[in-house]
C-alpha cells in the first residue's frame, strides 16, 4: 500500500556515514518522510526548527554518541520517538539507551527494513494511545465539578473508554507476541519486553475502567453474606502467588483473632483486596516483603496491608490519604483507577480506609462491618460463595 507524503510520519536519521544515510532513505522512503543529517549538532539544530515524529541516531559518531544525543533529545524534545542504530551488538548499549536516552527501540546494521517498520509502527500506536489517555484524564479533571453530580456521565465515559481501548490493546498485544516469537537477539527481546510491560499497564487501566462502570450499574444488586476473613486472605495469596513468586516477594501473614467474620459481597471484597495487594507489590522491591494482617476493632473487621513504601512521593502519598479519608467525590490524575474502584467497594460496604507511613513503610487498613453491625435489609447466606 502506497502512503501519501501527507500521511507519512516524519523521521530524522543521523549518521556520520553518507552511504548508510543513502541506504536507509532508499529502503524506507515509501513509509516515512525522511530527513538525513551527518552529525549530532546538525540534528539538534534541525530539531529546534522542525518537529519530526521519530529520530534514529547512529551510536558511533565522532563528536557525540547516539545515546548522548538522545539523552539531550529526551530533555529538549520528549515527544519525539527515539531509536538507536549500530553495527555493534552490545547489551550494555541497549541498557544505557533505555536508562539515559529513554530509547523506544534498537536497530542493527545492516538494517532490516521490515523490523524497523514494525517496531516504529508499534511505538507510534502506543504513543497515540497514551496521548488519548492523557487527554481523557485532563478532560475528566476539567469537568470534575459537573461529574460530581452526574454518576451516570462517569459510568458512560468509563464504558466508552474501556471499549475504545480494547481494540488497539489487542492489536498491539498480538504484534508484540509475534515479535517475541521471531526475535533471536536478547537485546531486542528485552526492548520488546519493555513495550509488553507498558501494554500490561494499559490492559489493567482498561480492565479497571470496565469494572468501575459495571460497579456503578450494579451497585444496588450487591449480594451480602457472612464471610470468613481468614479464607478471604488465603484466597488472596493463592490468586497472586504466581506474581509474588515471579518477583520473589514474601508475605508475612498475621491474625490477631481466630474465625473473624465480616459482612459483605464476596466478589467485591476479594476484588478490593486483590487491587490493594497489587498496589502494595508496586511499592515493594524484588525479594522484599509485604505484611498482611487481619484483626478486629470495635465492630469492624480489618485487613491491613503494609508494603516497603518504594516509589511514593510525599505529594502522591498525601493525595492518596486524602482520597481514602474524604467523603467527597473528587478526581485527581495521581489517583489510580484501582484505588477509585477499591474506595467505591469499601464505601458501598459502609467501611473506611486508614493510610499510615512509618519508617519507610506504608500501611493501608481496610475496615469492613463485622456481623454484629449487619443491616436488617441485607440477605445473609449460610455459606461463603465459591
Amino acid at each position: 500500500m502506497i502512503i501519501s507524503d501527507y500521511n507519512k510520519p516524519t523521521l530524522l536519521y543521523i549518521d556520520d556515514s553518507p552511504e548508510f544515510l543513502i541506504l536507509f532513505k532508499a529502503a524506507l522512503k515509501d513509509n516515512y518522510n525522511i530527513t538525513t543529517m551527518e552529525s549530532a549538532e546538525e540534528g539538534l539544530k534541525y530539531l529546534r526548527t522542525n518537529k519530526p515524529n521519530i529520530i534514529v541516531a547512529d551510536q558511533r559518531m565522532p563528536e557525540m554518541t547516539g545515546i548522548e544525543l538522545l539523552e539531550r533529545v529526551t530533555k529538549e524534545f520528549p515527544a519525539v520517538l527515539r531509536f538507536i542504530i549500530s553495527g555493534f551488538t552490545d547489551f550494555q548499549l541497549v541498557v544505557d539507551g533505555v536508562n539515559k536516552g529513554k530509547i523506544h527501540g534498537f536497530f542493527n546494521k545492516p538494517i532490516n527494513p521490515d523490523e524497523i517498520r514494525i517496531t516504529i509502527s508499534k511505538a507510534l500506536e502506543i504513543q497515540e494511545l497514551r496521548e488519548k489517555n492523557k487527554e481523557m484524564l485532563e478532560e475528566l479533571k476539567e469537568t470534575n465539578i459537573g461529574l460530581k453530580n452526574s454518576n451516570r456521565n462517569k459510568t458512560v465515559f468509563l464504558q466508552i473508554l474501556s471499549r475504545q481501548l480494547t481494540k488497539p490493546i489487542n492489536n498491539i498485544s498480538g504484534t508484540i507476541q509475534a515479535l517475541k516469537d521471531k526475535i533471536d537477539s536478547k537485546e531486542l527481546f528485552s526492548l520488546v519486553n519493555i513495550l509488553d510491560n507498558n501494554l500490561s499497564d494499559l490492559k489493567l487501566f482498561s480492565s479497571l475502567a470496565h469494572q468501575i462502570s459495571l460497579f456503578e450499574i450494579h451497585e444496588n444488586k450487591m449480594n451480602f453474606s457472612s464471610l470468613n476473613a481468614r479464607e478471604l486472605l488465603e484466597y488472596l495469596i493463592i490468586e497472586k502467588t504466581e506474581h509474588l513468586n515471579k518477583r520473589n516477594i514474601s508475605t508475612n501473614l498475621k491474625e490477631t483473632e481466630k474465625n473473624l467474620k465480616l459482612f459483605g459481597d464476596y466478589k467485591l471484597v476479594t476484588n478490593c483486596l486483590i487491587i490493594m495487594l497489587e498496589n502494595a507489590m508496586k511499592h515493594t522491591s524484588d525479594n522484599g516483603k509485604i505484611t498482611i494482617k487481619i484483626g478486629q476493632e470495635k465492630n469492624s473487621t480489618f485487613f491491613e496491608i503494609t508494603d516497603e513504601g518504594l516509589n511514593y512521593t510525599e505529594d502522591v502519598l498525601q493525595k492518596t490519604k486524602t482520597f481514602f479519608t474524604t467523603n467527597e467525590d473528587f478526581l485527581d490524575a495521581n489517583i489510580s483507577l484501582g484505588h477509585v474502584l477499591a474506595k467505591q467497594i469499601i464505601d458501598a460496604h459502609g467501611g473506611k480506609v486508614k493510610c499510615s507511613c512509618n519508617k519507610d513503610r506504608v500501611s493501608v487498613k481496610l475496615f469492613f462491618n463485622s456481623l454484629t453491625k449487619k443491616k436488617k435489609s441485607y440477605r445473609i447466606k449460610e455459606k461463603i460463595p465459591q
